[in-house]
């Protein structure tokens, strides 16, 4: 199984993929490397840029990526209702 595979296999079974994700359950340490070689290959991805905390506490945006508009989308939507909870506590 190619580390390409491996992304499309994650995607499937969870939506989307972060770097964090694809360097902590499939050992591939250059994802946005990846995804631009099977977007030339013609596969389509969608992708967003989200904000969070890294280990530290501090603010920090990361990409994620999609196979569906409809995953997309789905994630955008979690991190806003995460988000409106964690300002309401």
């Amino acid at each position: 199984m190619t580390q390409h595979d491996r992304i499309v296999d994650f995607m499937q079974k969870h939506g989307t993929i972060t770097q964090a994700d694809a360097s902590a359950e499939l050992g591939i340490t250059k994802l946005a490397t990846r995804i631009s070689e099977m977007k030339r290959n013609g596969m389509v991805i969608y992708s967003a840029w989200e904000r969070g905390k890294n280990r530290f506490g501090e603010n920090t945006e990361y990409k994620f990526y999609a196979l569906t508009k409809k995953a997309l989308n789905a994630r955008k939507k979690a991190l806003k209702v995460a988000l409106k909870g964690s300002k309401k506590a």
